[in-house]
């Protein structure tokens, strides 16, 4: 009965050889030459803020100045109308009757009240500005270098390789498939004493 099993594992290596040759070096280098080109579009802008403000779309700057503006035009027309009519209520000494004045007086904003009822806005034309395309070169030349060597080999040597590469070192396992050996016999389990 075989009690060790024996395995071995071989060297594996890898060669690369490169030949000695001889290259050739080329004494003349040359640069290509190179040219940048930069475009901008036409570019048009329009600025329909006075337009949207005719229309009465106000920004809440604007609102605010208009009715501010609305609120002093109101009180100083308000008070040249009482200024007026205490000036002609002034006069009833001299003929003028209360009932004349306040008729006049209605007469007067019914004619303003008609006049206002019609409002011509003049909406405006937007403001539109308008940048022509434009177009940058830039050009760089190229250029070549030259070397003459009328008496030198244009020839470079390079020299031979050797390269080895140990891809798997070499080993031997060696491993025990018997059974347990107990000293003494008898501590064995399923130990059966021989029979005299």
């Amino acid at each position: 009965m075989q009690l060790l099993k024996i395995t071995t594992t071989p060297i594996e290596y890898e060669m690369k050889i490169e030949h000695a040759k001889f290259e050739k070096v080329d004494p003349m280098e040359f640069h290509n030459g190179e040219i940048h080109i930069k475009t901008q579009n036409t570019q048009m802008r329009s600025d329909s803020s006075q337009m949207r403000k005719n229309l009465g779309m106000q920004s809440n700057e604007d609102f605010i100045k208009s009715n501010a503006q609305k609120g002093i035009q109101n009180a100083m027309q308000k008070t040249a109308e009482y200024t007026q009519m205490g000036k002609q209520l002034s006069q009833i000494h001299n003929g003028t009757k209360v009932s004349d004045v306040y008729r006049n007086k209605m007469l007067n904003d019914a004619v303003a009240a008609s006049q206002q009822l019609v409002e011509y806005v003049q909406l405006g034309d937007p403001k539109m500005t308008w940048t022509p395309p434009k177009i940058d070169l830039s050009y760089i030349k190229g250029d070549d270098t030259r070397q003459y060597q009328t008496a030198k080999s244009n020839m470079e040597y390079v020299p031979g390789r050797f390269h080895m590469d140990i891809i798997q070192l070499p080993k031997v396992s060696i491993e025990y498939v018997g059974d347990a050996i107990y000293v003494p016999a008898s501590s064995a389990p399923g130990y059966e004493p021989p029979e005299e």
